[in-house]
């Protein structure tokens, strides 16, 4: 706690050498992420602090693609308001986190109206120019590598050394979602490029449980040209599948984050 405590002191201190006019009532430390230590002041106000030389690179790569991601898509992202080397700030994207549970409660409607706009941020999304997203900073898998090969290395890496730490459901939920490549149904090497959040979890999507609206996506610092089978989402409660005009595949999400780590493919 006292760790916790000292990190949040550290935080505050830059943020208040940066911003001396802006009065600190209150203050939070969101620390689940795997590269940034999220601090949120007054319940308006996110700073994202990097906390490592990676995460710093991502930052300002995530800073370069949220602008032209928001100039495509209708749903509220993060618009940065002030970046350094080491945070960005940003206006707090007011949500709820949409949950798995969540969906499966929701009524049939509520499911379908929630898809249905998941389903509209993935074709505005997927349809984005190409030439206008900037590099990311981590090695790119080239365009005359065979991702038929490349997902059964990953596949096959994942059996050695992440099925021992999971339960006989997960490594199932792995095989099924595994298997449409394998078996051929999904021709990995026959797709058009398109921009993706490639980490597209439910604690990423945010809605109003009052409304039942999408009230905005977050962290697109993993977003990248690939292929859009590999978008991560919530499935309905329903099991349906929506598209809006491109390949939408909600897939559920599941296991743990090490399994996460080992999906990401660039």
């Amino acid at each position: 706690m006292a760790a916790v405590t000292d990190a949040l002191a550290g935080y505050c201190a830059r943020i208040q050498t940066d911003f001396p006019t802006l009065p600190i009532r209150t203050v939070r430390l969101n620390r689940d992420g795997l590269m940034n230590a999220v601090v949120i002041v007054n319940d308006a106000m996110v700073f994202r602090f990097a906390t490592n030389e990676h995460a710093q690179q991502v930052l300002a790569y995530e800073a370069r693609l949220l602008p032209i991601i928001s100039r495509f898509v209708t749903l509220p992202v993060p618009h940065i308001e002030h970046a350094t080397a080491s945070y960005l700030h940003y206006r707090l994207v007011p949500g709820s986190p949409c949950y798995r549970h969540t969906l499966l409660r929701a009524d049939a409607i509520t499911q379908d109206q929630l898809a249905h706009q998941l389903a509209t941020f993935l074709y505005q999304l997927h349809t984005i120019p190409l030439h206008a997203v900037p590099i990311p900073p981590w090695p790119v898998t080239p365009d005359s590598a065979s991702r038929r090969i490349l997902y059964e290395q990953r596949y096959a890496a994942l059996q050695q050394d992440v099925y021992p730490l999971l339960w006989a459901d997960q490594r199932a939920w792995i095989a099924d979602l595994f298997a449409p490549v394998q078996d051929g149904r999904i021709d990995l090497d026959a797709f058009t490029p398109v921009v993706i959040h490639r980490d597209l979890a439910a604690y990423h999507i945010l809605h109003d449980p009052q409304t039942t609206q999408l009230t905005g996506v977050i962290d697109f610092g993993t977003g990248c040209v690939s292929h859009s089978g590999r978008q991560r989402a919530p499935r309905s409660g329903s099991g349906k599948r929506h598209s809006g005009g491109t390949d939408v595949r909600p897939q559920r999400v599941r296991g743990s984050r090490v399994i996460h780590r080992h999906m990401r493919l660039a």
